[in-house]
């Protein structure tokens, strides 16, 4: 925690160049919709973690982080493809397929937390 916390610090000061965005189109408002998208994924980190480390509500959380990264996918998408160059086609989907398999990994846990609840 102690590590992500450093890089969000780093992050949001401008010690770290934006690469990722900056890759994309090099627009100042590409790095701000970054900046949101690592904040909504830094605090679903955080309370993800807290709720599995006092055994919260789980599977709430598990079902608002799925929308989230749902949300991911598609905008992030959309804006690759919109505003890159047919090179950058081979980029766009390993990206997808990255997120895609987070997206997966969180309705796995979605399931099986339901099958955790119906056999207490």
């Amino acid at each position: 925690m102690g590590i992500t916390l450093s890089y969000l610090i780093a992050y949001f000061v401008g010690l770290i160049d934006p690469f990722m965005p900056a890759a994309a189109t090099g627009l100042v408002v590409d790095n701000q919709l970054h900046q949101v998208r690592f904040l909504l994924a830094f605090v679903m980190v955080t309370v993800g973690t807290t709720a599995l480390s006092f055994d919260w509500r789980v599977e709430e959380i598990f079902v608002i982080s799925a929308w989230v990264q749902a949300y991911f996918v598609v905008t992030a998408m959309v804006r690759q493809w919109r505003s890159g160059a047919d090179e950058a086609l081979l980029p766009s989907i390993a990206m997808l397929s990255i997120l895609l398999t987070i997206f997966s990994l969180l309705i796995t846990l979605i399931i099986e937390e339901r099958k955790r609840k119906t056999d207490l």
